[in-house]
């Protein structure tokens, strides 16, 4: 599954976690509110993706205890944009996370690049 190479990685106060920087965002969860046009035109669609903050060792990500993630409300045109990527042949949960992470990256929510 793809993660957020940090640009920039986030130094941890010491005693934090035996790793003194967050150098990767993982995506944990992701919720949406679907826009049901002409319905309930009082509560437009929205997707809010939540983050936690990791650090990759001997290959794999391993996130950050007790140290708050990033959460990040995608609304308005960047939500109908995101909402009309088309997907691939991956599996749903590989495909929906690698397209929100490029589209945080993309619109500049967040600076880095994906791996895996």
């Amino acid at each position: 599954m793809k993660v957020i190479e940090l640009k920039n990685p986030e130094s941890l106060p010491r005693g934090i976690y035996r790793q003194d920087q967050a150098t990767h965002l993982k995506i944990c969860k992701y919720e949406q509110e679907i826009n049901r046009s002409g319905q309930c035109r009082e509560k437009p669609g929205y997707f809010t993706v939540y983050t936690a903050k990791c650090f990759k060792q001997d290959g794999v990500y391993i996130e950050i205890p007790n140290w708050p993630g990033e959460e990040f409300k995608i609304e308005g045109t960047e939500y109908d944009e995101m909402r009309n990527i088309k997907t691939s042949a991956k599996s749903l949960a590989d495909d929906i996370t690698e397209i929100i992470a490029k589209f945080l990256i993309d619109k500049g929510h967040v600076e880095g690049k994906l791996v895996d």
